[in-house]
């Protein structure tokens, strides 16, 4: 019952903070659900809630989409996708934990200071790869390609649209390749079911939000949570 309520509220804020900024949801609900339930069942449960929600918003953006570029990083994720399934098996719980809350912190400090790229396919290439391994490993795959997209001085509704898709895409991949291994098993299930609930609703308030708020102060606040989330995981890996 405990994952099935932490799956719900992680989902819920995740949901609302994807819809408002564009980025967020993986970043914050895995090390909470990691810490509650271990990194394993916290990638698969995020992922599983997760793609309905990007698939949702990068066929409503679709028209803005970016083909060329959504192309070459879900075509690139298939590299690092193997690699990061490899880790998610064979690693230490406490390590896979600790993981989890260096990327997370890593990639929002990333974010955070503006790290800039130089343009072009290498940049794609490099983000796509790093994107696939994070996606079937920490499940925390957005960074790279925020990083790399950024890079490329894409407007907002491109930029959003592309973004959505390539990690419809990928987190799609790597379920199937959750399922291959044996890693969604039925008493995920409840979970994941209150999750899809929350998370659609979350979408539907962060909405609303973000026609009210300060973008610049959100995304302040929400780059301080998903630290603080980051913080909580590497915590747990060392007093666990």
């Amino acid at each position: 019952m405990t994952l099935v309520v932490a799956a719900a509220l992680a989902a819920f804020a995740g949901g609302a903070i994807q819809s408002v900024s564009g980025f967020g949801y993986a970043l914050l609900v895995v090390p909470v659900l990691t810490v509650v339930s271990g990194p394993r069942v916290a990638v698969v449960v995020m992922t599983a809630i997760g793609v309905p929600l990007v698939i949702a918003n990068g066929w409503r953006w679709r028209a803005r989409l970016r083909h060329r570029m959504a192309v070459l990083l879900v075509g690139t994720a298939l590299l690092g996708i193997p690699l990061g399934a490899l880790f998610l098996r064979t690693a230490d719980e406490r390590l896979l934990t600790a993981t989890v809350g260096i990327v997370v912190i890593a990639m929002t400090i990333a974010i955070w200071r503006g790290l800039r790229v130089p343009p072009g396919t290498a940049t794609l290439t490099t983000a796509g790869v790093l994107s696939g391994a994070f996606a079937a490993s920490t499940g925390t795959n957005g960074p790279p390609v925020v990083i790399a997209l950024d890079a490329e001085g894409l407007e907002p509704d491109a930029f959003r649209a592309t973004l959505q898709t390539v990690f419809a895409l990928e987190g799609s991949l790597a379920f199937v390749t959750f399922i291959v291994n044996g890693f969604v098993t039925a008493s995920l299930v409840p979970a994941i079911v209150a999750g899809l609930i929350a998370v659609a609703a979350g979408a539907v308030v962060g909405d609303r939000i973000a026609r009210r708020v300060d973008q610049a102060r959100f995304r302040s606040i929400v780059l301080v949570t998903l630290a603080a989330s980051g913080v909580l995981a590497v915590v747990s890996a060392l007093t666990g």
